[in-house]
């Protein structure tokens, strides 16, 4: 689920700073009533939306593991 992992995913939303290497989606689309993610072939707000402090949260937490190994 981030940006910079994988291939062939729809590019994310972010408001002033462009792609970013790293960033969350802060929701996931459903197909109807399904519990299944869903990635339509258009351009919607409503899941590609990001939070980038998450990842930089998430790779502190890495690097502390990383360390005391």
């Amino acid at each position: 689920m981030m940006y910079g992992e994988g291939y062939r995913y729809a590019q994310q939303y972010s408001v002033s700073s462009g792609e970013i290497v790293g960033e969350i989606p802060v929701g996931i689309e459903t197909n109807e009533n399904t519990d299944m993610p869903y990635w339509p072939f258009f351009n919607n707000a409503t899941y590609k939306e990001v939070w980038i402090g998450n990842v930089g949260k998430w790779l502190s937490v890495i690097a502390e593991v990383i360390k005391y190994k």
